[in-house]
């Protein structure tokens, strides 16, 4: 059900840092910040595509990655919308109390692991808190192309719909679901059934809401589904416990012994192999690695169950190997 991630993705250079500074910060909440970066030198920041992403280099060599808001069409600066997560691990911190307008800051080439179907007939987003970010940026892109949507913003209350005054210009393509207003969250099956079977319906947000589209796709036979998930659990059902296993590096037939502490990334990148990485979670695709062989223990946010079944993809940086060997494509 999520974004397809394309077997290129390997093909991308480690991450090219762009020197920007912070042009503006605004506060739109106590838990909700919006900070602009524009170039830091002569050179204009990179362009992206609706959906993507760019990684924060932080502090204390954290890395970061956060959706872009604002459109395509307007790629002179990076807008950022970004939640103090009270179970993060400090990068949201570091930025809600740390961070101050004139700041540097070094950001990377966009990626796009949630990519948009630009030709489709008709797009449906499907936004829960924060995961609106993302697709406020493809609500922007389609308006501005004049292209059929419609936008679910899904809060808790009116107050925590903290970007309703950016979606003014929607108009009539536009419901709010506030859960005080309407009873508790909203019923996905019943939206989702009302529109037609050639729709890409695109959808972000907590885990609980991203759990009923995808529970709510398969009982409508929704094919055309994209997900995007700011987090992924490292113990995800039928997953197995921490072992070691022997990890073959295709190219130098270099053979590695994993001892099934920390992550696989983590092991690749002290035994010296130069892999992307971005995020940590599995949720940015940074590290999407290609497997020769070898069964592979799927635990990233990205990959659709078709791609873990049929795609020879893997998230190093939260998967890992059922077998004794994982042969990979380095």
């Amino acid at each position: 059900m999520n974004a397809p991630l394309s077997d290129t993705t390997t093909a991308l250079p480690q991450a090219a840092w762009q020197s920007t500074f912070v042009n503006r910060l605004q506060r739109r909440s106590s838990r909700v910040i919006v900070i602009e970066l524009v170039p830091a030198t002569a050179l204009p920041l990179a362009g992206f595509t609706a959906g993507a992403h760019v990684d924060l280099a932080l502090p204390d060599a954290r890395v970061r990655s956060y959706s872009l808001m604002n459109a395509p069409e307007h790629a002179r600066c990076y807008q950022l919308g970004i939640l103090l997560a009270a179970e993060g691990r400090g990068g949201s911190h570091y930025l809600h109390t740390q961070l101050r307008e004139g700041d540097s800051l070094q950001a990377s080439l966009p990626r796009n692991a949630f990519p948009l179907h630009e030709p489709a007939e008709n797009s449906v987003l499907i936004a829960g808190g924060i995961g609106i970010t993302p697709l406020l940026c493809m609500a922007r892109h389609l308006a501005a192309r004049q292209r059929p949507l419609h936008l679910y913003y899904s809060a808790r209350s009116r107050q925590d719909a903290v970007f309703l005054q950016d979606l003014t210009p929607l108009g009539n393509a536009l419901t709010c679901l506030f859960d005080d207003e309407c009873g508790g969250p909203p019923d996905l099956l019943p939206l989702l059934a009302a529109h037609p079977p050639a729709t890409h319906f695109y959808c972000c947000g907590p885990g609980p809401m991203l759990d009923a589209f995808g529970l709510a796709c398969r009982r409508l036979g929704i094919t055309r589904a994209h997900v995007e998930r700011f987090s992924a659990s490292s113990r995800l059902p039928g997953s197995l416990p921490p072992r070691g296993y022997d990890v073959v590096l295709a190219h130098s037939r270099t053979r590695l012994h994993y001892d099934g502490q920390g992550s696989l990334l983590d092991f690749l990148l002290r035994s010296g192999v130069a892999i992307p990485n971005g995020c940590h979670q599995g949720v940015c695709g940074s590290c999407a690695t290609r497997v020769v062989s070898g069964e592979v223990d799927h635990r990233d946010g990205i990959l659709s169950e078709h791609e873990r079944q049929h795609s020879s993809l893997m998230l190093p940086c939260v998967s890992g190997c059922r077998g004794t060997q994982l042969e990979l494509d380095i």
